[in-house]
């Protein structure tokens, strides 16, 4: 093991130059070309997935170890992007660790927050996925009407629901782990949630369950402000099934990643049998837009 200058230890028969400082560069550079959620993406990636980065302590009395600065770049990225909450929820911990500029600059942002209230109303009757789904709501804060979920333990209890609240709908029980119906003159939409997915042995993981709410929160928001709508002129007679879905599903996908959520994204991708439909981002397309991220961001640092 070797330390660098900036005291950073690391393994030298693995990395000919320290991996930490290599990183810091590589988002110093994206955050001076204002590219949030390219930052963000990348720091959260590496302090997911990186083997140096996976054992790192970050309770609040520790210094972030081994490199704090990508904990710092992902929380004031997620405030540039909207993520207020997960946002006050790290800076509530970095500023004890963080230097004075930083910290000053945090309390401020955590001032503001205080007085925040959220710009869509959300009717959730599960105490895990409202928590999502309540940060959710500042991230995407286009979504025009209210939102009201419903969890489904079966499908029975599915099919009783859509003849009560939502009569003439038709959509299989079996398609989908989550899914929204919005437009039409709907308001308030829904947002439907089979239970395996939020309890029992089968339950997505935290981030697993952010990236699968954030693609159906997408959804709305990019139907609220008309962006499926102006890929109509795109369609193809008698193939708009497959050509609409892969269209506004990459779209929602693309959307969601712009807002610096990539890595949950990914994660969610594990669970969902849409992964395999064609029509969605793969875990691969995931990482290969995060790789190339990495690799063209500041590439001679």
């Amino acid at each position: 093991m070797t330390r660098c200058e900036s005291g950073h230890v690391y393994d030298e028969a693995q990395h000919s130059l320290c991996p930490f400082c290599r990183l810091n560069r590589k988002l110093q550079w994206l955050m001076r070309k204002g590219w949030y959620s390219s930052a963000k993406n990348l720091a959260d990636w590496y302090l997911s997935f990186s083997p140096e980065y996976r054992e790192r302590d970050s309770s609040p009395g520790a210094v972030f170890a081994p490199n704090p600065f990508p904990e710092i770049v992902s929380a004031m990225c997620a405030w540039q992007l909207g993520d207020f909450c997960d946002a006050a929820g790290r800076f509530e911990v970095l500023r004890a660790v963080c230097a004075d500029g930083d910290r000053q600059r945090m309390e401020q942002l955590l001032g503001l927050f205080a007085q925040m209230t959220p710009p869509v109303a959300i009717d959730c009757p599960h105490e895990r996925l409202r928590g999502v789904l309540h940060r959710l709501s500042f991230v995407f804060s286009g979504i025009r009407w209210g939102v009201r979920v419903f969890v489904a333990g079966s499908e029975a209890e599915y099919l009783d629901f859509l003849r009560t609240c939502l009569p003439g709908v038709d959509c299989a029980y079996d398609s989908f782990l989550a899914c929204g119906f919005s437009g039409g003159g709907l308001d308030p939409c829904w947002l439907v949630f089979r239970r395996e997915i939020l309890e029992g042995e089968h339950a997505f993981a935290d981030n697993a369950l952010l990236g699968l709410c954030a693609h159906e929160m997408a959804h709305l928001d990019l139907g609220s402000r008309g962006i499926p709508d102006a890929f109509q002129d795109f369609r193809v007679p008698d193939a708009r099934p497959l050509w609409d879905q892969a269209v506004n599903e990459r779209l929602t996908d693309l959307h969601v990643i712009s807002k610096g959520l990539g890595c949950a994204l990914w994660s969610a991708r594990a669970n969902d049998r849409k992964d395999d439909s064609g029509y969605v981002m793969t875990r691969q397309d995931i990482y290969s837009y995060i790789c190339g991220i990495d690799a063209e961001s500041g590439a001679r640092a």
